[in-house]
């Protein structure tokens, strides 16, 4: 079977995926298969894996060839875990975890609204998962329980447990903080042009380092911890501006304010 966290970026996905891998792996039914890689939206092994009776946990931004006709007929063997956020909560990551850059962040919300659109028209089928960021966060032991209940999981309470703790902002910072100090050891074993080339990606949010098993990049959170609500006060008004305009009915639509009482706090915001 194929189970894949198709999360919108920014947004918990990659929280969702790990506490997903942690069930399926601790009920002994499937394996973690890390991001997919795909081009052209073309994954060839996704019909093989569906028709597996083990479930594979794949993770992917994108809406992939084939996976929404197979749920929307009803099809066996595919479940679509997703979650998403407050958009404007979203473009706040972005600028901390890869910089400044308005088209380019305005270009990624475009792509992630596209997917959400599109997996909303089969959101309440039995093989969709439709979870919020802001409610998983501040439940994450609820936020679990519907993941197990959506996979048919039992988990003995124990393990459960851990999973919940394994899913908290400490674990994913300890884990970061693994991965800064990977990419500090390799800075000292390379050539000097090659540690420019890291500390300039690193300070422009272009140098990737991920932890393999969990996914979590060598910057993954954010200096506000994942908390929601700071668009208030940390997105530049230009940007807010064009969200706004743009996007307006797709907040109202998914339930968040549209009234910005932190206008003033966000006068001093670098524009």
């Amino acid at each position: 079977m194929l189970v894949l966290c198709n999360g919108m970026l920014r947004s918990g996905s990659t929280l969702q995926y790990n506490v997903v891998c942690n069930l399926v792996e601790a009920a002994g039914v499937g394996v973690a298969r890390g991001g997919v890689e795909h081009a052209g939206g073309e994954v060839p092994d996704l019909h093989r894996v569906a028709s597996t009776s083990m479930m594979d946990v794949y993770k992917s931004h994108t809406m992939l060839a084939g996976v929404l006709e197979w749920v929307t007929r009803g099809a066996e063997g595919i479940r679509i875990s997703y979650i998403y956020r407050d958009i404007r909560d979203v473009a706040v990551s972005l600028i901390e975890k890869e910089g400044p850059g308005d088209e380019r962040i305005l270009g990624k919300l475009g792509d992630a609204l596209t997917v959400y659109d599109e997996l909303r028209t089969v959101r309440d089928s039995p093989h969709v998962l439709w979870q919020r960021y802001e409610d998983v966060v501040a439940d994450r032991d609820a936020a679990t329980r519907e993941a197990a209940d959506f996979l048919g999981l039992d988990i003995p309470p124990a393990i459960f447990d851990q999973i919940v703790e394994d899913s908290s902002i400490e674990s994913a910072r300890r884990v970061m903080g693994h991965m800064r100090r990977v990419v500090e050891t390799q800075i000292g074993t390379v050539a000097p042009d090659e540690v420019r080339r890291i500390r300039r990606g690193m300070r422009h949010g272009t140098y990737i380092a991920v932890d393999p098993m969990t996914l979590i990049h060598w910057n993954h959170v954010s200096r506000h911890g994942g908390a929601s609500g700071v668009w208030r006060t940390e997105l530049p008004a230009p940007l807010l501006e064009a969200i706004m305009e743009r996007h307006a009915d797709w907040l109202a639509d998914a339930g968040y304010p549209l009234d910005d009482p932190g206008a003033e706090a966000r006068e001093g915001a670098p524009s």
